[in-house]
């Protein structure tokens, strides 16, 4: 954390906000018993590493970030965020913690990490199914989610699925716009959920 609030720093921003991670359905808060390990996703760690499958302990993070506030604060704004890997399923235990933890939160990203349990990066949530379907059901998770939970700042990588789609760019005439544009047609379809529902 130190090393990015510093690179920050020298690059003259003026304010940042640090958003880990929090994965309900396929990780286990650091409270919870029989904590789950696997190898690390190769990113973030090496994948011969063993990583705990569990969510960021909220009072070391907050803490921490604290911490950083008080060192940092003169030179750069530091603030409180979490990303929401959020599933229909998990709606409540995401309320939840906003109920417990919402006064520490400045900013919250929500995010499609996995549906029905099952990750993209793995390719378990492809398995089984064709491209058209699991790209289908990964928008329509999307839409039910945002239809029932709005405690949130921003949608996060609204098509993190294509970044681990086998098949390639999902070629669909329903995810383009006129004009043939994935972008444009990522950009509307973010409009339309966070405006329109």
């Amino acid at each position: 954390m130190e090393q990015q609030i510093e690179r920050a720093i020298s690059l003259e921003l003026k304010e940042m906000c640090f958003t880990d991670h929090v994965d309900y359905g396929i990780k286990k808060d650091w409270t919870e018993e029989n904590i789950q390990w696997r190898g690390g996703d190769g990113v973030g760690t090496a994948a011969t590493d063993m990583d705990p499958l569990t969510n960021v302990n909220y009072p070391e993070y907050f803490g921490k970030l604290l911490r950083m506030r008080k060192i940092y604060g003169d030179k750069i704004t530091i603030r409180n965020g979490l990303e929401f890997g959020i599933q229909q399923h998990t709606i409540p235990q995401y309320r939840k913690l906003v109920e417990e933890y919402g006064k520490y939160l400045d900013f919250i990203l929500l995010s499609f990490h996995q549906v029905e349990n099952k990750e993209f990066w793995t390719g378990e949530f492809m398995e089984g199914r064709s491209q058209e379907e699991y790209n289908l059901r990964y928008y329509e998770e999307m839409l039910r989610v945002v239809s029932e939970f709005d405690d949130f700042d921003v949608l996060a990588h609204v098509d993190l699925i294509s970044r681990y789609d086998p098949a390639g760019s999902y070629p669909s005439e329903m995810l383009k716009t006129s004009d043939g544009d994935a972008d444009h047609t990522r950009f509307f379809l973010f409009i339309f959920l966070v405006n329109f529902i």
